[in-house]
């Protein structure tokens, strides 16, 4: 076992990796995704929208406060009820946005482009860390108006 780890030539894992080795084949393209995520932080804001008795929104306030810190995101806070999270205490009430952007789920990620006043739909419900990242680059990759 540790001679395959010298010899990286002689692990067939390497080539069609498994288990474990799955998570290890898919960090080579962690770095790019960062720095996708990074780059998209300086043109785009988080639209978080949440209510305040949503068990949910409580546990993935944390995690997306976390995240826009450690990219960089400005994170604009929507409450469907006008109650704050403890982790977003003082969020915009707009249910005007909310029903323009049809969102009946929450927690809900949309992504703000300012510049080119665009709104891209992220995802819905409660996501981890690395989900959040997976669901930002996808959609920064989904072409437009589809």
């Amino acid at each position: 076992e540790r001679f395959n780890y010298i010899n990286p030539k002689y692990d067939y894992t390497i080539q069609s990796p498994q288990g474990s080795n799955v998570q290890i084949h898919n960090m080579m393209n962690n770095q790019q995704k960062d720095s996708m995520i990074a780059a998209s932080a300086q043109q785009n804001a988080i639209l978080f929208f949440f209510r305040s008795d949503c068990p949910y929104c409580h546990k993935y306030a944390p995690i997306v406060k976390e995240f826009a810190a450690d990219y960089g995101f400005i994170v604009e806070t929507i409450s469907l009820d006008g109650r704050g999270l403890p982790e977003y205490p003082n969020p915009r009430y707009n249910p005007q946005l909310a029903q323009q952007l049809r969102v009946e789920t929450v927690p809900a990620i949309y992504l703000l482009n300012p510049k080119q006043n665009k709104v891209t739909a992220v995802g819905f419900g409660l996501s981890d860390y690395g989900t959040l990242g997976n669901k930002i680059i996808a959609a920064l990759t989904r072409k437009s108006g589809g």
